[in-house]
């Protein structure tokens, strides 16, 4: 009646095999779908996990601060632990096909992440960390909402398609795209404001006015979304974060 059932009916069927004093093996067309339902639960975690831990690295390359990386990928175990839950409330089963769709999650929930994290990071240092927090909103809040609209868009469509293999990739991409919004914008703030570089038990940033800071021509939101008047040489990243 399940996929269950068929995993317990070969596995008992092998038991019976190999307690024959002679060689003896069984088969079915059906048995090697079996087998991927049996092996799917193990290779996924094994999956998953090398890839967090490939994005990590990669992730550390880009943004030199072990704790932003460190919420970076904390956010991706979240939402993949939350896409997990969901799918079971949505009726989506660990399959194959659900299988590829999370290792893809983890691409589409690092890419909000890394970005709130690293213009975070590459505000001015001497603002607040509500202050870095306001600007680095500012500048990446309305692009990530926006990519993930249309990412929405675009995938919604399918979700009427009567094929099971193009339903389940629409709700397992909406299920990421959503919780990775939710994290990026809500979650990964909170986290950097209150364990991040420049947050109040680090470093104690140097006091100026909320409107000096941050709505000041001059003020250096990030090395990509600056507003200012005035051409400032601004050193990179990199070289900002080795310097702390």
């Amino acid at each position: 009646s399940d996929a269950q059932e068929e995993i317990q009916l070969l596995a008992g069927l092998r038991e019976v095999t190999d307690a024959a004093p002679f060689r003896v093996i069984v088969y079915n067309p059906l048995f090697p779908i079996f087998d991927q339902y049996s092996d799917v639960l193990s290779q996924t975690i094994q999956t998953v996990l090398i890839c967090i831990s490939v994005m990590a690295v990669v992730t550390l390359v880009f943004i030199p601060n072990r704790g932003s990386v460190a919420w970076v990928i904390f956010t991706i175990f979240s939402v993949e632990l939350g896409v997990v839950g969901f799918m079971a409330h949505w009726g989506v089963n660990l399959d194959v096909i659900s299988m590829i769709q999370l290792i893809m999650g983890i691409g589409f929930s690092v890419d909000c992440s890394a970005h709130i994290s690293y213009h975070y990071l590459a505000s001015d240092a001497h603002l607040p960390s509500h202050a870095r927090l306001s600007s680095c909103l500012f500048s990446m809040g309305p692009p990530v909402l926006q990519g993930a609209t249309t990412t929405i868009l675009g995938v919604l469509p399918l979700l009427f398609q009567p094929s099971y293999v193009t339903r389940t990739f629409s709700k397992v991409i909406l299920l990421v795209i959503l919780l990775g919004l939710v994290h990026s914008l809500f979650l990964l703030p909170t986290l950097l404001t209150l364990a991040g570089p420049g947050s109040c038990g680090r470093v104690r940033a140097r006091k100026r006015p909320l409107s000096e800071s941050v709505l000041s021509p001059n003020t250096v939101v990030s090395d990509t979304f600056v507003y200012r008047r005035e051409k400032v040489v601004v050193p990179s990243l990199r070289k900002q974060a080795l310097e702390r």
